[in-house]
């Protein structure tokens, strides 16, 4: 493993609290699986170093969203069914 490799690998371990669980990851996809269609967010942030990542998200996610209603793709925001998909591939054939 490259010295940068492990210099990354040890600075984060630093920073990861001792506590922190892997089972919170795999107990948000549970929630995530559980929402109905169209209510799972966009994105979800489990952060336990609470290293500020989750702001910088909300920044990228604002700017993504701005972009794509500038630029007339405010669709790819939402959820689509399968058979909504269906017709728009039809229709753009």
């Amino acid at each position: 493993m490259p010295a940068t490799w492990r210099s990354a690998r040890t600075a984060f371990g630093r920073i990861t609290p001792q506590d922190a669980d892997p089972a919170t990851v795999a107990d948000s996809i549970a929630n995530l699986v559980d929402m109905p269609f169209g209510k799972r967010p966009f994105r979800v942030h489990i952060d336990p170093t609470e290293d500020g990542a989750s702001v910088a998200f909300a920044v990228m996610d604002r700017v993504r969203n701005e972009m794509l209603n500038r630029v007339g793709l405010s669709d790819l925001l939402h959820p689509s069914s399968a058979r909504s998909a269906a017709k728009l591939r039809k229709t753009a054939s």
